[in-house]
This record gives structure tokens, sequence and C-alpha cells, in this order.
């Protein structure tokens, strides 16, 4: 219930009532205050002194503040906020800055945690808030997007027009055929291949999912063309087993060759276009209960209730062996190559994101898991009484469960065997699938998995043994608060411009020095009214940081949404403007190499026994508190012996005996201590020119890359891209952006906007200029639960929507006067003539969404 008192005061009151017995772990309401609106100002409870916040997080201040009060005052940019509560009420003051850019106010019922709720109890709790001046509440309601004056109908037109201004063919990044130089190979933190040494290369494509990647003979050239088109060098064959396998009388290892004739015929128009290509050993692939149990139905399992089985089960392993010979070996006969013998297909994953030990869900795995554990404690101590004089407790015989988190250990010694266990397994595993498709296979492509998770020590001890590192990350990944790939689902929805932690942050610290670093899967979601930034973003991260290759998931989910328009989804570019549109930008940055890789290096020193030693619980997440830093300076681990070189400028140790460096930072490496450390080092060296904006003061708040082409400001929510051959940025209504080569007012609404140079030169001197102006596109009906539009309840459809937005380019150009510039179709083609302003130096267009005949995002200015 909530009331207005007067002018300044609204009243809150909370009730919940349990309608049968259960557990309540916490019955709470949260106001969430971002860090900027609290970080210099206090906090005070009930009559004591006015009190701080920290100024930088650490785990140990993480709870600034918890106890039963009656009284809160906060000074924030906004005032004093006041919190009057009818009776002492438990209040948690919390610092997020690990998770977001805020701070928590957590108030709730003072009952113990996980305590019982029996049937009929009402918990309850009620206060005052008191504003600073008078208010207007708004209360949220759902909202519904439709064509109006604030957005705007898009004609699309798919596919990519020949000769355009998108048609990146010309730009020549594929060097056709693929597989012409030989296998591709490691060459330190690079991909090179055999036949063309010191020279490295990079991979930058999509996934094409299912059935996508089965289609006609006139639909793979057509979309061969448009992918050669679009910039890509490489795809990911992904889930595609499902599409070209024949389950038929309880075998779920052979091949259908009507759909196989057909992935042959692409992947050769692919080859041919020297488009590469990555894939699994096992993904999705449905395989029966009765080819791994005796006497078990013959049911198709879902692929979260066989993969656990692959490591424990030899049977679930043959049954993954078993098809991997046949598609393997299975001749493609428009290439002439069995695919363990093609080139062209460079990197395998064995298992993916097959690293996940069941819960106590998970039935007959999780039973077959606790076996295994069993087994391998015995294998370990050869007895009960020795297993349990090095665990120094009383367990039981047979452990009848095992370990979930470090806080249901209940010694360090225990959790610690239970880590090397899982690393015991995932290394089994990997060797003998490794060993199997050398040896008897005869494939020569490199190889990984566990590409999911575990960005911790127990993941950097069995990546360290794989021939490349693959991670996966997304922004905006859809949960199902119902029933998973269901309606409603939910997404945060946020700036992370203004948060300054971008997509794949935390992912790039789980790069291993020396060896390539690939993300085969990443995305910025839709419906996310940002996802628009994300390829500058992921492009500028992937450059920097110096990846090897990236894939963005996915083109399409089967072959219904490649050559037909239909609204967007989750996913699919194919069918998401928007992202088609943001992907160019990736491509030129990243693969193209607009942006220059840092200069500068950040490495943690793991040792290759680090489990084996460490006394304490080992570390949970390689992420640290200086993630941002992840914009000045490349970032990853070098694990390995004492006797090893530790790469990079400033290396921090993550344990004793670990590679070396002369100056090396010990103690809290990934927290405060660390962070504080690390910015004496970068003081000390220099590493920032006067001009450079970055500030290591005040938690990261703007981080530049040593050369200044790269800045995120999440002050003000800015960002900037500032490279000769691709220039622009993204900022909320109000911004400007100021760069070597272009400039921009923004107005209206929230937009990313940048310049990229289609003939290879500068922006000032290039004939030919892709001028993309990025807002917000949806579909048309589309129906969110609140404003924020953070819970989707119908998708609605076609046609595409964008939202009027306005922004004033000013291009700086050595011939000017030569220049013309046209609105385009989402193909390329050019749909009118567009007005430009000659202005000293260059010139000046006035861009708008709202144009005669719909929506434009897209711009060509040429000579």
């Amino acid at each position: 219930d909530t009331r207005r008192v007067d002018s300044r005061t609204q009243h809150f009151a909370y009730e919940l009532t349990t309608h049968q017995d259960g557990v309540l772990c916490s019955f709470h309401v949260s106001f969430m205050f971002p860090v900027k609106a609290v970080l210099a100002k206090t906090y005070r409870v009930d009559d004591q002194a006015p009190q701080p916040y920290p100024q930088l997080f650490t785990r140990e201040t993480k709870h600034i503040f918890t106890d039963t009060i009656s009284r809160l005052e906060m000074d924030t940019e906004y005032g004093k906020l006041t919190f009057v509560f009818a009776e002492p009420t438990q209040v948690l003051i919390q610092d997020n800055r690990n998770w977001g850019d805020n701070f928590c106010v957590r108030i709730q019922h003072p009952r113990p945690a996980e305590s019982a709720w029996r049937a009929g109890e009402t918990f309850a709790f009620a206060m005052d808030l008191i504003f600073p001046e008078a208010y207007e509440l708004e209360h949220n309601k759902p909202q519904r997007i439709v064509e109006g004056d604030d957005w705007i109908r898009l004609d699309y037109r798919m596919g990519i027009k020949a000769g355009s201004a998108l048609d990146f063919s010309a730009m020549q990044l594929l060097d056709a055929p693929a597989g012409k130089y030989g296998w591709t190979r490691a060459a330190g933190d690079h991909f090179e291949f055999a036949d063309l040494p010191g020279k490295p290369q990079r991979f930058y494509g999509i996934n094409l999912v299912g059935s996508a990647a089965v289609l006609s003979h006139e639909q793979s050239v057509e979309l061969a063309d448009r992918l050669c088109r679009s910039g890509y060098n490489s795809v990911r064959y992904h889930h595609y087993a499902n599409a070209v396998y024949k389950p038929e009388n309880g075998c779920s290892t052979k091949l259908d060759p009507v759909k196989m004739e057909r992935f042959d015929f692409l992947f050769a128009e692919l080859k041919k276009r020297g488009i590469y290509a990555t894939t699994d050993v096992f993904s999705s692939r449905g395989v029966y209960a009765s080819e791994i149990w005796e006497g078990e139905e013959a049911r198709v399992m879902e692929f979260r209730e066989f993969r656990p089985h692959i490591a424990v089960n030899p049977k679930a392993l043959e049954n993954v062996k078993a098809f991997a010979r046949n598609f393997f070996q299975h001749r493609n006969p428009y290439t002439g190559l069995t695919y363990a013998e093609d080139p062209s297909l460079a990197w395998i994953c064995l298992i993916n994101e097959g690293n996940a030990v069941p819960g106590p869900s998970g039935g007959r795995a999780y039973q077959a898991w606790l076996d295994a554990w069993n087994k391998w404690l015995l294998e370990k101590y050869g007895s009960v009484a020795k297993r349990n004089q090095a665990w120094g407790s009383d367990a039981p015989e047979v452990m009848t469960a095992y370990l979930t988190s470090p806080a249901s250990a209940p010694n360090v010694a225990e959790w610690r065997d239970f880590e090397l266990f899982q690393v015991d397994m995932e290394r089994r595993l990997y060797d003998d699938l490794a060993a199997f498709m050398r040896d008897e296979l005869g494939c020569k492509a490199m190889l990984t998995s566990m590409n999911n998770s575990w960005l911790n020590a127990r993941g950097a001890t069995v990546r360290e043994h794989f021939d490349y590192v693959d991670q996966h990350f997304y922004v905006d990944h859809p949960a199902f608060p119902f029933k998973r790939w269901q309606l409603p689902s939910s997404s945060r929805n946020d700036n992370l411009v203004k948060t300054g932690i971008i997509g794949g942050t935390q992912h790039a610290f789980g790069r291993h020095y020396g060896k390539p670093f690939t993300v085969t899967e990443f995305n910025y979601s839709a419906p996310g009214q940002y996802r628009g930034v994300g390829g500058i973003l992921t492009g500028c991260l992937g450059a920097l940081q110096d990846w090897a290759g990236i894939w963005r998931f996915a083109y399409a989910h089967g072959n219904n949404v490649i050559f037909k328009p239909a609204g967007m989804a989750y996913f699919d570019t194919a069918r998401d403007p928007l992202n088609q549109a943001a992907d160019r930008a990736t491509v030129c940055l990243y693969l193209r190499g607009d942006m220059t890789v840092a200069e500068k290096a950040i490495a943690l020193s793991m040792p290759e026994d680090y489990l084996e030693h460490c006394t304490d619980f080992p570390i949970q997440s390689i992420s640290p508190r200086w993630q941002k830093l992840v914009s000045l300076a490349r970032v990853g681990l070098v694990v390995g012996p004492a006797t090893r070189q530790a790469p990079g400028d400033v290396v921090l140790a993550l344990g004793k005996n670990g590679p070396q460096s002369a100056d090396m930072i010990g103690g809290d490496s990934l927290g405060s201590e660390g962070r504080s450390e690390l910015f004496k080092r970068i003081r000390a060296q220099q590493w920032l020119p006067a001009d450079n904006v970055t500030d290591l003061n005040d938690g990261l708040l703007r981080v530049q890359s040593q050369n200044g082409q790269f800045t995120v400001d999440s002050t003000n929510g800015v960002m900037l891209i500032n490279t000769p051959q691709t220039a622009g940025g993204f900022g909320p209504a109000g911004a400007r952006l100021h760069t070597a080569a272009l400039d921009a007012e923004i107005f209206d609404t929230e937009t990313t906007l940048w310049a990229s140079s289609v003939d290879e030169q500068p922006l000032q001197n290039s004939r030919r200029i892709l001028l993309t102006h990025l807002t917000d596109l949806q579909n048309s009906g589309i129906y969110f639960a609140e404003k924020e539009r953070r819970t989707l309840l119908n998708w609605g459809g076609l046609p595409f929507l964008v939202r009027q937005g306005r922004a004033r380019v000013t291009l700086r150009h050595n011939r000017p006067q030569a220049l013309k510039a046209w609105v385009l179709h989402t193909d390329g083609e050019r749909r009118s003539e567009w007005p430009l302003q000659q202005v000293p130096g260059g010139i000046c267009l006035e861009l708008a969404v709202k144009g005669a005949d719909g929506a434009q995002m897209l711009y060509e200015i040429a000579e």
C-alpha cells in the first residue's frame, strides 16, 4: 500500500502472507542509487554521527551498514532523503560496484534469513520516505510501441546490393579460397597459416544455427554472397547436428544424406569465397536414452540431460565419437575433402558449454558424478582414513552429496579437492577427445573446449592445456521467469556506457597470454534498446585486446528467416536491421583493424599447481576490481611454473611461484590493494599522455585508450571512437561527440553514430564514406510490462519501427566541394540525395530518422 502524506512525504506499507508452510529467505524492498549520486556524500542512522561512503569497493566494506534502525538520512546529489520506519526495521546499505554502478539500500522484515514460514503467517513493515522538496509520483505501466511521431516505419530490404556502400567485399578482407595457405596454427596470441608464417590472422563472423546451414543450392549461393559482402571472413556452424543427422531405429549417430548434401554445398560456397569455419563435436544433438542405458525406452533426450554424462559414462562418450566419425570422415563432394582433412574448418570445440557439474536436481547425472567423485577420492587417498586426515574432518565413508560452493564446504581442503576433481575430469575428457580427433580421425584443426563460464582458477588450470581459449558473452541475454524460451522474458536493458563496464569485460581476463583467444558467441540481444552500440563496443574491445576471433550469435536460427523478412527475435541478425548496421562497425574496427591494439599489457600470474597448494578457498572469479582498464590495456592470464617469464608491463600475482616478473604486485591482486598498486605502476611508468582523460582517482569513471582512439566516460554516458578510418560514438540527447575527423551533436534520444571510410583511405581523404545513425529499432506492437522495457510480454511483428532522433554531423574533409550525400535503403541502394552544407574544412549534415519516405539510418557520402 502507498499513499501521499504531504507534499514531500510518501507512505509505503508492505505485507506478505503465505498459504502454505515454507522457508523465507528474504522479504525486502530495495532502493538503488547511482554511485555518483552519493559517493561524496554521507548517511546518518538514528542519532549517530554522519558516515561517508567508501571511495573504493572492497569485499570487506561491501556491506557498508546493516542493523535494525528507526531512521535513515541520506545526503544525495538530489538533496536529503529521509526514511522513517513505523517500527525498528532491518536496513542494509550495500556497495554494488562489484556488479554495477550503484549503491543499494535494502529495507527488510527483521525475520532471520531462511527461517520457517508457517501457513497464514503475515510479515509486514512500513515507512515514510521524505523527499527534499515537493514531488510527483509516477506509477509504472505497460508500454506498447506503435507507429507515430516518435516511432517511424522502416522500409526494410534484405540482402546487400553489389557495389553499394554496404558491400564490404571491396575491402579485400577475404583471401579466397579458405584453406589455401594450409592449416591454421597458434603463433603466440595470434592465429597464423602454416604456409604464410609470420603474418597474424584475425577472424570475424556469425553463427549459422541448425537448419540455417541446410539450404537449397540457389539459397546457398545467395547467402554466401551476402556474407561475403557483409565483410565476414568466417562462420560458426552451431547446433548443426540436429539439422543433418537422421535419428531412427534408436540410433542418433547417422547422417541424413539429403540434408548433408545441402550442408556440403553451402560449406563449399563459403570456402570458395574465403570464409573459414568453426564448429563443435557436440553441442545439442538429440540422443536416444536407449543408446546409453540398457532397457531404457527409445526416447530422444534433451541435450541438457545427455551432456553431463559424456565425462562420466563411456557409452555417452562413445556416442559422441560415433557421430564425429560419421561427420568428420564424410567426404564433401564439392570440396573433395573430408571435414577432418579440410583446413578451412580451422577450429573445433569438443563440447560446447559443457563444463557444468550437474546439481542435485540432475537425476542420474548427479549420481553418476557423485560416484565419480567417490572413485576419485579413493584413487587419490587410498582410504577413507587418509582422506579424512587430510581434510581434518570425520566425513562419511561414502560421500552422499558433493559441494555446490565454497560456502557449502566444511573446510578449505575438501573444497580444494572438489575443484581438483573437476579439473581432472575436464582434462581427461579433453585429452580423450583430442586424441580421438588427432589420432583416429587425423584432424589437424585447432581444438578447445569449456567455452562458457569457469572464469576462475580451476578454469584457468584446465584451459592452459588447450590449443586456444574460447569464451561466450551476452548483454541482455533473456531470462525466463516461468518457462524456458517462452514469454514473458526479462533482461536488464541497461545503458552499459553509463556503467563503464562494457560487454565482454569480465571475459577478457579469461584470455591466456601465449594462446589465441576467441569469442565464438556474443550478442547485445534484442529487444534491448542499447544494442546498437554493441557492435562498436565489441569491435573496440576485441581490437584493443587483440583477440584472435569473434563470432556474433547468431545470423539465423533456421533457414526460414534468412530470405523472408520477419520481426526481430532475441539473437538473429538476419531479422534485426539495427544489429546488421552495428556489425559493420565491428568489421571496420576489429577485422579491418581501424582501431589499433593497446600498447600496454597487464598480466595475472597464476602457478600451474595453484589449486594443489592454495591454503585458502581458491579464486572463484578472476575479474578484478579494476576491470574497466580493459579500455586502456590488454589483460589476461599467464599460467605456468616459476621458470616461465610473465609477459606484461605490469604483472599481478595470483598465488605463489607462478610465472615471474622483475616487479610483480602481490597480495590482494584482484581487490582494492591490487588496484592501488596497479595505479601507482601506471603513473610511475607514465602510461598516460598529458591529454589522456583516464581518471585513476575516482573509480575509473573515465577510461581512454593510450592513443586516444577509444574513450568511455560513464560520468555523462558518452563513448568516443577516434581512428583515422572510423570515427563517432554514442551519447544521450544533448551530447556532443568530438573526434579528429568528425563532430556530432545529438538531439532527442540516445544515439550511436559513426562514419567509416569504405575505400581504405582516412576519412578526411576518403572518396566514399558510410555514415550510420542508430537510435532504437523495435517491432510494431511490441509490448513491455513497464516503461523501462525490461519485461517482454509480446514480440509484435513487422513492420520495423525506428525511434525518431536527430543529429548534426560535421565531417572534416580535404575536398568538401567534391562530395555529395545520399540516404540509403537497408540493402545499400541509394534512395535519394541528402543535402549537405560546405563548412570551413569539411561538410555538415543534418540527420533525422524521420524522412520523407519513412525511417532512415544509413547515408553514403561520396565524390
